[in-house]
């Protein structure tokens, strides 16, 4: 009943009880409204800590506003502090507002700490006239304060602005840097904002990758290959301007900011050809959980992306005349691990007679065994005759396609000694072009 509208009538005795009841009553009106459009949210929409307390002992907060979980909105200019006592470790630290209690007193002075309100002169001045003289008010300020865990906090709506990582035996007090505050708008926690800015920072990195790539290789990868980097670029690119905006305004709900982040993984994983992993349910209490595995996931996709699939590996020619000898040095080690190596050769002698000449007359191995093999006429790294080429390179009808056989135990001998690949030509295969690859 104490939050039903006040029926005025005239001739009625007024009382200050009228006009609290009426402020109750909009208050209330204030919050339901809020609770239907947008029920559940309370947090920040902007904090500063007070850095210099940490040396001493202190957390404080130096201004913040928001809205707390009973729906009371707050802006705090006044300073607040609190003592972290000796061998603290793993607390948060609280805003706390006493919340309302129908029938008590909601007023007191500033040693009052369970008042909602406490008792702050104002002068005021009559708006209406110039030679007006002001006037003292009594006026009511939130009693917002600062609460440790552990600390009685009964009859207090709280809001999570900062977890003590430890005090220190110097006094010195130190803060878990990945925690997130509880808030309206993402940029209140500089967490969200430095890994929103940094995935914003691959994906931009990634998308002029691709780009590049595209205008650069479409001689040598086939029209599917072209696609799938065609697709990556289309969907980095439809999400970049969207965390932009996220990043100048830095007003977006964190709900919206996960919901939105699941939906990239959602597109990545499309891409990828599997089904997204059924989400997690977006809780306030679990911010941290939440967004440090979902940030995590999107960065190991986004360094998939950055991979080529196909890797041309360039040959050092200076002994092509001389010696009839290619080389060519692995620099990524990594391809080693994961890739299939396919020569792509032609020649004038047409395809079919390519790929039955070209293992006879050649000689593969490493660079410092290559003068052995071709002097005593031993085997080399052997190749297989591929009848198509891999669907990540571009069909050439004019070319013989040949894999390497990395299990090779001249090959291993090769990746062991860490030295160059070379390729032996028989002068009976005349002019002849060779192109190596890494294929991922």
């Amino acid at each position: 009943m104490d939050r039903k509208k006040v029926v005025w009538s005239e001739g009625m005795f007024l009382c200050p009880q009228h006009f609290q009841q009426q402020e109750r009553y909009l208050e209330d009106y204030a919050r339901r409204y809020l609770e239907q459009l947008q029920p559940g949210r309370y947090g920040l929409t902007d904090l500063a800590l007070d850095e210099h307390l940490l040396a001493i002992g202190k957390v404080g907060v130096r201004q913040a506003s928001g809205l707390f979980p009973d729906g009371t909105p707050f802006n705090l200019r006044t300073a607040v502090a609190t003592e972290v006592p000796e061998d603290t470790r793993d607390k948060i630290v609280y805003l706390a507002l006493p919340v309302y209690k129908t029938g008590s007193v909601e007023v007191g002075d500033n040693t009052s700490d369970n008042r909602r309100y406490h008792l702050i002169s104002y002068q005021a001045f009559d708006a209406c006239r110039e030679d007006s003289d002001s006037i003292q008010l009594d006026v009511a300020e939130l009693n917002i304060r600062l609460k440790l865990e552990g600390e009685d906090i009964q009859d207090l709506t709280l809001i999570p602005v900062a977890r003590v990582h430890e005090r220190k035996p110097d006094g010195v007090v130190e803060l878990n840097k990945a925690f997130i505050p509880v808030c309206l708008h993402f940029g209140v926690s500089d967490y969200l904002v430095d890994h929103v800015n940094d995935l914003y920072t691959q994906m931009l990195s990634r998308a002029r990758d691709i780009a590049h790539r595209i205008r650069a290789d479409k001689s040598n990868k086939s029209p599917q290959a072209l696609m799938e980097d065609h697709l990556w670029l289309q969907t980095l690119g439809r999400w970049l301007p969207l965390l932009q905006s996220w990043l100048n305004e830095r007003r977006m709900h964190p709900e919206e900011i996960y919901r939105w982040l699941l939906v990239i993984q959602g597109d990545f994983c499309a891409l990828e050809g599997r089904l997204q992993d059924e989400p997690e349910t977006f809780q306030v209490n679990r911010l941290y959980v939440l967004f440090s595995g979902l940030f995590s996931t999107l960065r190991t996709q986004l360094q998939q992306v950055r991979v080529d699939a196909v890797v041309q590996l360039p040959w050092d020619d200076s002994l092509l005349i001389r010696r009839r000898l290619l080389r060519t040095s692995i620099q990524d080690r990594s391809l080693y691990s994961a890739s299939r190596f396919i020569l792509s050769v032609t020649a004038s002698m047409g395809t079919q007679e390519l790929s039955r000449q070209f293992p006879l007359l050649c000689k593969l191995g490493g660079n410092s065994r290559i003068a052995e093999l071709v002097r005593n006429a031993l085997s080399g790294i052997s190749l297989q005759v591929l009848p198509v080429p891999p669907v990540e390179l571009k069909v050439k009808t004019d070319a013989a396609y040949f894999e390497l056989d990395t299990r090779s135990p001249l090959w291993l001998e090769m990746l062991q000694k860490e030295e160059s690949l070379a390729l032996h030509m028989d002068e009976q295969l005349g002019d002849v072009t060779v192109e190596l690859f890494a294929i991922r």
